[in-house]
């Protein structure tokens, strides 16, 4: 009974945080949106290895530390997201 339920919560977990990964990671229009603002105020978050994406949390985090600076469409597309 125990184990069940233990299951039943490390699903639910799991389908939890799959859920929240989906909704942060930038669809293809997002990320042509604010891709000159990435490269212009947050290349300190894009990893050495440059096969690897960046971290969607820092980059977000930077955005909005550079929030004043970045592009007309970059803004759009952040408070399109309500952020």
């Amino acid at each position: 009974m125990v184990r069940g339920i233990l299951l039943i919560m490390a699903s639910l977990l799991i389908a939890n945080v799959a859920s929240a990964q989906t909704r942060v990671r930038p669809n293809a229009l997002d990320d042509a949106a604010c891709k000159a603002d990435t490269h212009r105020y947050c290349q300190h978050v894009f990893p050495a290895q440059r096969d690897l994406p960046p971290d969607q949390f820092e980059m977000l985090s930077c955005l909005q530390e550079h929030r004043a600076k970045l592009s007309k469409a970059c803004n759009e597309m952040l408070k399109g997201h309500g952020i």
